[in-house]
């Protein structure tokens, strides 16, 4: 015995006892993994080991670390052999959470996540089921486990061989550097891998599949429990008959199917522009900054809704909202963090099914939020980052800034198009020179004294940023598609750090209020329309645009039907509700704060507004708790008859 043989048998073991309980899950759920083949089960073994061996490096480390120190001292069989079966009680703990997260997968669908952290609700389900429904799985595990513990220690070599020194050095350096590698995934990712990276291997339950319970419970060990109150039989009926959530009977609250699809379905081009605040467009707030001429241009032939808002503050969460249509609730994981372990379907999947070709690129690189990850999770089948760019114009730094630039993202994304436009597409892009540090670029965009961190340096950004858009917007209204395609023009939050609204309402909107314009001048009348908007009604704004005629879920309305004026939004863990009459911001356990737009607006529509918005809490925290996020497209169909 030497303590880099037993290093490797450990970690060895750690592996063996992943690969049993994937095992164990393909054969156990078979009904659910029925599409995957013996060869596809194969591969997942392969693309499975970098979690296992990120859930087994992180349990492992300290022990195989201090076993490891180079002192030749301990080079004795009493301090291998304790530090041996120290390793093989955590194995044991980690056989034990993994048979948990089995016993958990067979009523979710999906491995453990914050239940992990939320022990007195959810752990007690887990150990009723073990010691009723699975007890005899349970014990013969446990008995197993035992008899290899005891093997463990019966078969520990009497006798070492001492290592030498140049070996015991690198052992211990190389132990730490190994951890940090497996939890990242990797030395050529551009950002540690995460739950999400499971999924872009191929669909939800190959995901699933790939992904190892004990990493994913692991990674989303620090989301935070939040208790919310069930509604009461009043609120159900104003849910159905108020605010149109008629599904609430099939126990998928936000199912939803468009009833007269269009005859001819459009193409879609979704613009998610970097922090484009509404304060700073003049073609809506008329507060006469003169950075954004190309858009005042659009807006004045689109159908804008001046009053929209977005779902939270931060990048993925405002993407989440756009292309999957949930919220980021508080107590809830977000896409790249574990959402993606509950069965969803975003944008690009509902379009794929409408045999849709889709492209998704960002101006950062591929890996920047796990984008690419989560595009192809969310069904997108091109994808394209920084490092598939070269440099155009002749910027005062030879060089992409951090965020990318978005005249050479938005000439790659004519590029792309004009390969795939045959047929018909659904194409994203994202933007990114508006976030801040704001890049310097050529003279010519400059409009006020530039700054990297102030608002001078924003504002001139946003004027290179909306040249860039014009330049493209102009290319594309050449191409043959042109009048049969809807841009949807957006931002994934607002820029909200610069001159704060100091009444409450305008603080709002810096924090949430953004750009909303759907541009299609051939086929869309253009005007304003003054209903509350949210980035969840875009995903069924495309759905209605393609002719979906399937079921979809999604917490937002199309706006081309959309009657109930409602917003829900985020600000860290407080909720906020916004209608026509007012705002509440909410901790889910009491109201926080409440106004309104109108002297005239009295308590009972705010009172309104406060149970939509818990409601909508409510609903959408439990279905993504019990994983009925998505109705069944057969109970779908037989409801829908």
């Amino acid at each position: 015995m030497t303590r880099l043989r037993t290093t490797l048998e450990l970690i060895m073991a750690g592996v063996l006892i992943s690969w049993c309980f994937r095992t164990f899950l393909y054969i156990h759920y078979q009904e659910y993994f029925a599409d995957i083949s013996i060869l596809q089960f194969l591969t997942s073994l392969f693309h499975g080991l970098r979690f296992d061996l990120a859930a087994v490096m992180a349990l492992l480390f300290l022990p195989l670390w201090i076993m490891n120190l180079p002192w030749k001292k301990l080079e004795r069989r009493e301090w291998i052999a304790t530090w041996r079966i120290i390793g093989y009680i955590l194995l044991l703990g980690y056989s034990l959470l993994l048979l948990g997260n089995h016993i958990y997968f067979s009523h979710v669908k999906r491995h453990l996540g914050r239940e992990l952290a939320q022990m007195s609700n959810d752990f007690g389900l887990i150990t009723d089921m073990l010691g009723s429904d699975y007890l005899w799985q349970s014990a013969l595990v446990i008995i197993f486990l035992g008899l290899a513990m005891w093997l463990v220690i019966k078969t520990t070599p009497a006798t070492i061989t001492s290592s030498h020194v140049a070996i015991r050095i690198t052992a211990f350096v190389l132990i730490p550097l190994l951890v940090v590698l497996t939890v990242r995934g990797g030395v050529s990712r551009g950002r540690p891998m995460g739950v999400v990276s499971a999924f872009e291997y191929g669909d939800y339950r190959y995901g699933n599949l790939v992904l190892n319970g004990a990493y994913s419970a692991m990674r989303s060990g620090k989301e935070h429990h939040v208790d919310r109150q069930k509604p009461n039989a009043h609120i159900h009926q104003m849910a159905k008959k108020e605010w149109g959530l008629y599904s609430l009977d099939t126990q998928h609250p936000f199912a939803q199917r468009i009833e007269d699809p269009r005859h001819e379905p459009m193409n879609v081009v979704l613009i998610l522009l970097e922090s484009w605040s509404f304060k700073y467009i003049d073609g809506l707030s008329g507060s006469g900054y003169n950075v954004t001429p190309n858009l005042d241009s659009i807006i004045s032939q689109s159908l804008v809704f001046p009053r929209a808002y977005a779902v939270a503050q931060r990048s993925i969460e405002g993407i989440q909202g756009i292309l999957a249509s949930i919220a980021p609730l508080p107590g809830m994981p977000i896409l790249g963090e574990g959402l993606e372990r509950n069965n969803l379907k975003g944008i690009g999947t509902l379009a794929k099914e409408k045999d849709y070709e889709t492209l998704f690129i960002q101006s950062s690189t591929r890996q920047s939020f796990r984008m690419e990850s989560i595009a192809r999770m969310l069904g997108y089948q091109h994808y394209y980052g920084m490092e598939d760019m070269g440099i155009i114009l002749d910027y005062p730094r030879k060089e992409f800034p951090r965020f990318g630039w978005d005249y050479e993202t938005l000439m790659l994304f004519r590029d792309k198009l004009s390969q795939i436009s045959e047929g018909l597409f659904l194409a994203t892009v994202f933007t990114g020179s508006t976030h801040v540090p704001y890049p310097d670029i050529p003279e010519r965009f400059h409009r006020y004294s530039h700054d990297s961190k102030e608002e001078t340096g924003f504002l001139n950004t946003l004027h290179y940023s909306d040249w860039a858009l014009g330049e493209f917007m102009s290319w594309a209204r050449q191409e043959p598609w042109f009048d049969n395609t809807l841009f949807i023009i957006t931002s994934d939050h607002p820029l909200g750090a610069y001159a704060m609204g100091k009444k409450r309402h305008e603080a709002l909107d810096d924090a949430l209020r953004i750009p909303m314009v759907l541009y299609a001048p051939a086929t869309l009348p253009a005007g304003k329309n003054t209903i509350i908007a949210s980035q969840l009604d875009i995903l069924p704004t495309i759905a209605d645009v393609i002719g979906y005629h399937k079921t979809f879920s999604a917490m937002g309305t199309s706006l081309l039907r959309k009657q109930n004026s409602f917003a829900l939004g985020t600000e860290g863990n407080i909720l906020v509700g916004i209608n026509e009459h007012g705002y509440v911001y909410h901790s889910i356990s009491q109201k926080l704060e409440h106004g309104f737009f109108s002297p005239d607006t009295n308590e009972e529509s705010l009172q309104n507004l406060e149970q939509q918005l818990l409601f909508m809490d409510y609903a959408a925290h439990s279905a993504m708790k019990t994983n009925t996020w998505l109705i069944p497209e057969s109970q779908a169909t037989k409801d829908h008859k």
